[in-house]
C-alpha cells in the first residue's frame, strides 16, 4: 500500500507488516534504506528494488528543489508553482538514482552489479497531476497516457548500467518489456538456462546489449481491462495492432507513426487478422484469481 507515500511528505510508512511514523521525503527514506541495505550486503550477492515515488500523483517537491525552477515555466497561479514543482520532482528522482550509483562505485560494486532503471507506464493528464504532466508535454509526441496501450501509456525510458558488460553510451532500439526483466537477471547471476523455469515469460536481451547476438523475432502483448479503460495490443516488428473498447482493430506502424495517427489495417489485412487471433491466443492462457 503505498497511498502514504504518494504524499511525498507522509507522517507514517509501512514497515514490513507495521506502521512507522516517518519525517522526510518518500523517496529519500527509500533510497536511505537502499543505500543501508547496499552497505550491509556488499559482501555477498543481492536482489534491490527500489520503487521510487517521484513523480507519481501528489504535486510536492522539497522547498529547495522547487526554487529551482521558479519563473521558468509559465504557472496558471505563481504562489503555487505546480509546474516548477513537478520539474522539481523529476530532478529530486535523478538525484537520489545518483545516490543508488555512487554507493555502489563507491563500495567497489558498480561493475560487479546490473542496475536497471525504468518506469511502469507513461505520464499522466489525471486529476491528482493538476495539469502539469499537459503543460510540460509530457509523452510527446506519443498518443495516449497512463491507463491506455498506445505508446504513451506503454513506451517508457529505460537505462541499464553494468560497467565492464554493456558499453557506456550503448543504444538499443529494440523493445523490451517488464516482463524480460526476471530472466535478464537470472542469466546475469549467472543462473543457467536449464535451472530456469521452463515456462518463464520474458527473454534475456543481454545478449543483444552486449553486441553478441540480435533479440528473437517475437510478438509481445499488452492488456489493461480495468478501471474505466478496455484494451488489449500486440506488437510484432514495427507494426502494433491496438483493439479499444473491443472496436475494430487499427494498426499502426509505432516507428514511422510513433503517435499513431494512422490506421494502416486496410494495408495490411493479413496480418491485422493474424495479430488479432494471436491476441484471442494469448488472452486464454491467463490464470483468473
Amino acid at each position: 500500500d503505498a497511498r502514504d507515500a504518494w504524499e511525498k511528505f507522509p507522517s507514517k510508512l509501512w514497515d514490513g507488516r507495521q506502521e512507522a511514523a516517518v519525517s522526510g521525503h518518500a523517496d529519500d527514506l527509500f533510497v536511505d534504506r537502499g543505500i543501508d541495505f547496499l552497505n550491509r550486503h556488499k559482501d555477498g550477492p543481492f536482489f534491490l528494488y527500489i520503487p521510487l515515488i517521484a513523480t507519481h500523483f501528489h504535486i510536492a517537491a522539497p522547498a529547495e528543489d522547487v526554487e529551482r525552477f521558479r519563473g521558468k515555466f509559465p504557472e496558471a497561479d505563481p504562489a503555487n508553482p505546480l509546474n516548477a514543482t513537478y520539474a522539481a520532482m523529476a530532478t529530486r528522482l535523478d538525484a537520489n538514482v545518483g545516490r543508488v550509483l555512487k554507493t555502489l562505485d563507491d563500495l567497489g560494486l558498480a561493475e560487479n552489479t546490473l542496475v536497471v532503471f525504468t518506469s511502469d507506464h507513461g505520464a499522466t493528464f489525471e486529476v491528482g497531476n493538476k495539469g502539469a504532466s499537459d503543460a510540460l508535454d509530457s509523452n510527446a509526441p506519443f498518443r495516449g497516457q497512463k491507463r491506455t496501450l498506445w505508446e504513451g501509456g506503454v513506451r517508457v525510458p529505460a537505462a541499464i548500467r553494468w560497467p565492464g558488460h554493456i558499453t557506456p553510451g550503448t543504444f538499443s532500439d529494440q523493445p523490451i518489456q517488464l516482463l524480460d526483466l526476471f530472466p535478464t537477471f537470472l542469466a546475469a547471476a549467472g543462473v543457467p538456462p536449464s535451472d530456469r523455469p521452463s515456462d518463464l515469460d520474458g527473454t534475456d536481451p543481454l545478449p543483444h546489449l552486449t553486441g553478441k547476438s540480435a533479440l528473437p523475432d517475437r510478438t509481445l502483448f499488452w492488456e489493461w481491462r480495468t478501471e474505466g479503460s478496455n484494451q488489449v495490443a500486440a506488437l510484432r516488428g514495427d507494426l502494433k495492432l491496438v483493439i479499444t473498447n473491443d472496436g475494430k482493430p487499427e494498426l499502426f506502424n509505432v516507428v514511422k507513426d510513433p503517435a499513431e495517427r494512422r490506421d494502416i489495417s486496410a494495408a495490411y489485412p493479413g496480418l491485422t487478422k493474424e495479430l488479432q487471433e494471436s491476441i484471442k491466443t494469448w488472452l486464454a492462457t491467463e490464470v483468473k484469481f
